[in-house]
C-alpha cells in the first residue's frame, strides 16, 4: 500500500503523510516502520527546490520616468 500512496502523490509524500493516509484507511502503522519499508522499497521523497531570486537589480537598461509624479520618500517612520 505504501508504494502505491507515494506513487499517488507523484512521489511527494514521506512517512509521515504516508502514515495519515493509511490511518484514514484504517490502519495503525508506527511511521518508523513506515519509512524502514519505503527505504527498503527505494522510495525516495521529491523535495520543493531552493528559491532562486531571477531579479538582476544591476543592469544599465533605462529607468521609466515617474509619470504620476509620486513621492517616494517619507519624513517620519510609520
Amino acid at each position: 500500500m505504501i508504494p502505491r500512496i507515494h506513487q499517488e502523490s507523484r512521489g511527494t509524500y514521506g512517512a509521515p503523510r504516508v502514515q495519515a493516509v493509511l490511518a484514514d484507511e484504517g490502519l495503525r502503522v508506527s511511521r518508523a516502520r513506515i519509512t524502514r519499508l519505503m527505504k527498503v522499497a527505494g522510495l525516495k521523497v521529491r523535495c520543493k527546490r531552493k528559491f532562486r531570486s531571477t531579479t538582476n537589480s544591476n543592469h544599465r537598461h533605462p529607468v521609466v520616468e515617474n509619470l504620476l509624479n509620486r513621492e517616494f520618500t517619507a519624513n517620519q517612520p510609520n
